[in-house]
């Protein structure tokens, strides 16, 4: 079956709004396939190179993009993603096949903002914790650590962390940040400090991952920088799993080290880690920060727009 726009994005595809929306901009002719890579069927008619001969739009999510895959697809004029972690995209092979690229950062960062919040609220009183206590019978009075006046270190201030900064800075927490880009007007109206990452990590009684997954942030919280940290140091991260060592967060853990982790990323996702995933100090959740039901709307939409870009360019040749 041939078609002029593949949708690989699995998110997507679940929804009716935005299936209905993408097929609503396609010129009469054209077609739509949504194919989920994980069932070997539809792999195999992605794979298949007189399928892939006729597509001229990808959707993406978090499907790896490829040389290999851009050379598979060899009418392709736009990939299209749906979401905001670009990691998958290969961009400097996109640009030699002269392949550009549609996304939106941001799109969904008050989603992720809130999640984020919400899990930091939740480990840090002792939501989670006293609720499993509640089930098994037990009265349980400990109601945690409130944030007001909590040192808070932000690392990443960009469309998620500097709302997630806002959000703490109504609750009185004292915050400071670091970011390889100065931010002097979020300093001033958010009264946050700039620090570098290992001042940061000795100042924070709570670090909060806001990074792209990159070289450089790759592994950026391991066991030297957990030494660096306070002693009972509470870790959140709704950015991407990769960017803390799993093994060191673990002995953090083991050894409480670390007090709590709030985590909606893992290394290796889905969670198969019996150890990590059954630790009294976790709180986890399934990567679903950013997919509250306005965000993926949010999110879909934006992919669409992306999608429009090609028959626009149709329209004008």
């Amino acid at each position: 079956m041939a078609a002029d726009i593949l949708v690989t994005a699995t998110s997507f595809m679940k929804s009716p709004l935005l299936r209905v929306d993408l097929e609503r901009i396609l010129p009469s002719g054209s077609s739509v396939t949504y194919l989920d890579l994980r069932n070997p069927i539809q792999k195999a008619q992605f794979d298949d190179p007189v399928f892939a001969g006729s597509v001229r739009g990808w959707l993406v999510g978090g499907e790896a993009v490829t040389q290999t895959q851009l050379t598979h697809f060899p009418q392709l004029q736009i990939i299209s993603k749906y979401g905001v972690g670009v990691d998958n995209i290969d961009f400097a092979a996109c640009a030699k096949a002269k392949v550009p690229v549609h996304f939106e950062p941001g799109v969904n960062a008050m989603a992720v903002a809130e999640h984020t919040l919400g899990l930091i609220i939740g480990m840090c009183r002792n939501i989670r914790t006293n609720s499993v206590k509640l089930s098994q019978g037990q009265w349980n009075k400990d109601g945690g650590r409130g944030l007001h006046g909590m040192k808070v270190g932000i690392i990443g201030l960009g469309h998620v962390g500097s709302k997630v900064a806002t959000l703490l800075s109504y609750l009185g927490a004292d915050l400071a940040y670091t970011d390889i880009i100065s931010k002097p007007e979020l300093e001033s109206s958010l009264r946050i400090q700039r620090l570098d990452y290992a001042s940061l990590l000795s100042w924070a009684e709570l670090l909060s991952f806001h990074v792209p997954l990159t070289d450089e942030t790759r592994n950026m919280f391991g066991e030297e920088e957990l030494s660096l940290s306070r002693t009972s140091v509470f870790v959140v991260n709704t950015s991407r799993g990769e960017v803390i060592e799993t093994e060191a967060l673990k002995r953090g853990l083991r050894l409480g080290q670390i007090a709590g982790a709030a985590l909606d990323v893992f290394e290796k996702e889905p969670l198969h880690d019996k150890e990590l995933a059954e630790s009294d100090r976790l709180l986890g959740t399934p990567h679903t920060a950013g997919n509250s039901e306005q965000a993926v709307f949010a999110m879909g939409q934006a992919a669409i727009r992306g999608i429009k870009t090609l028959f626009a360019k149709t329209t004008e040749t």
